[in-house]
């Protein structure tokens, strides 16, 4: 879960993703109501768009804090992509 600070990021300001060369994983919960879900869809975008294939899985019924069920499949998919991407 993202723990840092947002205050440097200027709002509507794109983050540089595709300046990564590394695998890239993230989780979103479409129902966040710290960050909007549209954020996490419009950075897989921006990703693909770079010629870049993130690994993106949305939550239907999750917020910003997954429940147990949730928080227990998300770290399945974390722990099969570093298997898959960390040899």
């Amino acid at each position: 879960m993202w723990k840092g600070s947002h205050s440097q990021i200027k709002t509507h300001q794109p983050i540089p993703l595709e300046r990564f060369n590394g695998p890239i994983f993230f989780t979103h919960g479409e129902k966040d109501s710290l960050w909007c879900v549209s954020k996490a869809k419009s950075m897989k975008r921006q990703l693909e768009a770079a010629g870049k294939k993130p690994e993106v899985h949305i939550f239907p019924n999750e917020d910003h804090g997954f429940s147990s069920a949730a928080d227990t499949q998300r770290w399945r998919l974390l722990i099969d992509f570093l298997d898959r991407n960390m040899k």
